[in-house]
This record gives structure tokens, C-alpha cells and sequence, in this order.
């Protein structure tokens, strides 16, 4: 498991490191309301708490499955 965030916001690509996430999956996530997110200026922030909220909530129910999901929509 990755290290947990010591700052209060993430960007995108931070978050994306701390899931192994793709753009396209993050993007997904935050569509589908699972990953909370703020938009400020055309640059989105992620809070580090839920983003680690997400992690917790995440252990029997992985993420993988909207890696696929999101793939598969891709190739529609």
C-alpha cells in the first residue's frame, strides 16, 4: 500500500501515483462520485483525507473493477 499523504490537497497526478490509477480511470471515479473532488481555476484538488477514505472503503471492494469498466467503455 502506498504511503498515505502528508499534504491536505492533492493534484491529479498525485492522486493517480497513490492508486495506480490511469487518467481515464480517475476521471471515471470522479464521474461515478466515488472520488470527491474541488475544481478551482481549471486545476482539480483532492482532499488527502479522502482520498484515503476512498483507499479504506476500497480493501474488500477493489478498484480494479472501475479500471476495467473504464477501459471497456473506452474501446465502445
Amino acid at each position: 500500500m502506498p504511503d498515505q499523504p502528508s499534504k491536505r490537497w492533492l493534484k491529479t497526478y498525485e492522486v493517480m501515483e497513490i492508486l495506480n490509477l490511469s487518467a481515464g480511470t480517475l476521471q471515471t471515479l470522479r464521474n461515478n462520485g466515488i472520488i470527491p473532488f474541488s475544481k478551482i481555476g481549471g486545476i482539480l484538488y483532492y482532499d488527502a483525507d479522502e482520498i484515503n477514505k476512498v483507499i479504506e472503503q476500497q480493501k474488500g471492494s477493489p478498484i480494479a473493477k472501475y479500471k476495467k469498466s473504464a477501459t471497456h467503455n473506452k474501446k465502445q
